[in-house]
C-alpha cells in the first residue's frame, strides 16, 4: 500500500516526527502581546518576515559578539542558541535551555513596540467591526460604523447596547447572552483572534469614534440596516417594498433603510 504526502504534510512530518520542531506560522506579534500565545523552543516560523526572524535579528544586534562567539543566526528556528541569547537579554544562564519561551517581556526588553491598551467597550466595539468586516476596507468598516451610530441615534439604545443585542450582529450569536466583562471577552477574542485580522486597526479607529461620539460623516447617509447579498437575503432586504437603498456602493454589504421598522422609518439621519 503506497501512502502519498503532499509537500506540506512531508515537511510537517519531518519537522515535527524526526526533528522535533513546530511550524508556528500562525502566531503574530498581537498573539505575543496579548499573551493568547508565546514563542516555545522548537518552534519555528518560515516567513523572511516572521514575529520570530524579527525577533531573533534584534538579539543578534544587541549582541554581535556573542552571537558569533555561539555562532547565532537568525534563522527562523527556536533552539538552543536563541535561548541562549535570551539569557544573555536577562543577564541570566538558564540550566533549561529548553524551557525559556518568548513573550511580551522579551518584546518590551527589546524594544518592539506594544499595541495600544484597548478599554473593554473599545474592545468589544472593534471586534464587532472586525467580526462583519475581515478585510481592511476603511470605507465599508466606516460605513458599517455608521449603521451602528444611526441606530444609536434612532433611540435603540446604546452603542454596547446595539452590539450586542440578540441576533443583530451575528459574530455574537454562539455567545449571547455575552457577558461583559474582560475574561469573557478576552476569551472569545482569543479564539477568534480578531486582533490578526487585516481590519482591525481600523476596527480599532472607529470604535473609539463611536465611542466618542460619532463625530465623523456618514458615508451611507442615514442607513440604519445593511447585509451581504453572498451569504444573506433577508426578507427585508433590497427585494423587499420597504426597503430603501442608501450609499455607499459597490461594498460586499448592502446599506439602507427597512421601513417597515417604524424607527427606521422615520429616522432622518444623525443630527437631523
Amino acid at each position: 500500500m503506497k501512502i502519498l504526502l503532499t509537500e506540506e504534510q512531508f515537511n510537517k512530518l519531518l519537522n515535527e516526527d524526526i526533528l522535533g520542531v513546530i511550524n508556528r506560522d500562525d502566531i503574530t506579534f498581537n498573539d505575543l502581546w496579548y499573551g493568547f500565545d508565546t514563542f516555545k523552543h522548537g518552534f519555528m516560523q518560515s516567513k523572511k518576515d516572521s514575529p520570530l526572524i524579527q525577533i531573533q535579528q534584534k538579539l543578534y544586534d544587541k549582541f554581535p559578539e556573542y552571537a558569533d562567539e555561539i555562532k547565532f543566526k537568525p534563522d527562523n528556528d527556536f533552539g538552543d542558541k536563541t535561548s541562549l541569547m535570551i539569557g544573555k537579554l536577562f543577564n541570566t544562564q538558564y540550566k533549561d535551555l529548553k524551557s525559556i519561551e518568548i513573550g511580551p517581556q522579551v518584546l518590551r526588553k527589546l524594544g518592539f513596540k506594544a499595541p495600544p491598551i484597548l478599554s473593554l467597550p473599545v474592545k468589544i466595539v472593534a471586534m464587532t467591526l472586525a467580526m462583519e468586516k475581515y478585510s481592511n476596507d476603511e470605507e465599508e468598516i466606516k460605513a458599517i460604523a455608521n449603521v451602528i451610530a444611526n441606530r444609536s441615534s434612532a433611540g435603540q439604545g446604546s452603542i454596547l447596547d446595539i452590539v450586542l443585542k440578540n441576533k443583530q450582529f451575528s459574530g455574537w450569536n454562539p455567545y449571547q447572552p455575552v457577558k461583559i466583562d474582560e475574561k469573557s471577552i478576552n476569551q472569545i477574542m482569543k479564539d477568534k483572534r480578531y486582533m490578526n485580522r487585516p481590519s482591525w486597526d481600523n476596527a480599532v479607529k472607529y470604535a473609539k469614534l463611536l465611542l466618542k461620539g460619532a463625530n465623523f460623516n456618514d458615508n451611507t447617509e442615514g442607513a440604519t440596516h445593511y447585509y451581504n447579498p453572498s451569504k444573506v437575503n433577508p426578507s427585508w432586504g433590497k427585494k423587499s417594498k420597504y426597503w430603501i437603498s442608501h450609499g455607499p456602493e459597490g461594498l460586499d454589504h448592502k446599506f439602507g433603510r427597512d421601513t417597515k421598522t417604524n424607527w427606521a422609518k422615520e429616522f432622518k439621519g444623525r443630527g437631523a
